[in-house]
């Protein structure tokens, strides 16, 4: 994903209305750096950042909460033909949230939008408390 580029209509300045601060070159994507600083914001506790936990694969999960078995995805480029949306990166994306799942892990998968309105950290402190 472009610096700058977010999922359509969500900019830069959507999320700092939010109260989300995106800084050119924080770690990650700028959607990772978003959703890092807002769940900073929510007061939520600090996730593995690009955590590999299957064993014999490459895979990295953008923010993992080990003991509560949760994982959020950040998928860029959902209107822009990014990785996510184009064939070969969406079957390997099915290939290892199936993975993870069977494993028994909970995928979260979240885009700009998702970050700017709220919605995925209201996601995820569901899947902090625990409910099914």
């Amino acid at each position: 994903m472009g610096r700058g580029s977010f999922a359509r209509g969500v900019s830069r300045d959507a999320l700092k209305a939010a109260g989300i601060e995106v800084k050119p070159g924080d770690f990650g994507s700028d959607l990772e750096a978003a959703l890092a600083n807002a769940v900073h914001l929510a007061g939520l506790p600090r996730p593995e950042r690009e955590a590999e936990i299957v064993p014999g694969r490459k895979w990295r999960v953008d923010f993992l909460w080990a003991d509560a078995r949760l994982i959020v995805e950040c998928e860029g480029g959902t209107y822009s033909g990014g990785r996510h949306t184009r064939g070969k990166g969406f079957e390997e994306d099915a290939a290892k949230y199936n993975h993870l799942t069977l494993l028994g892990y909970r995928v979260i998968r979240v885009t700009g939008a998702h970050i700017a309105s709220g919605e995925a950290v209201r996601w995820i402190e569901w899947g902090l408390e625990g409910r099914p």
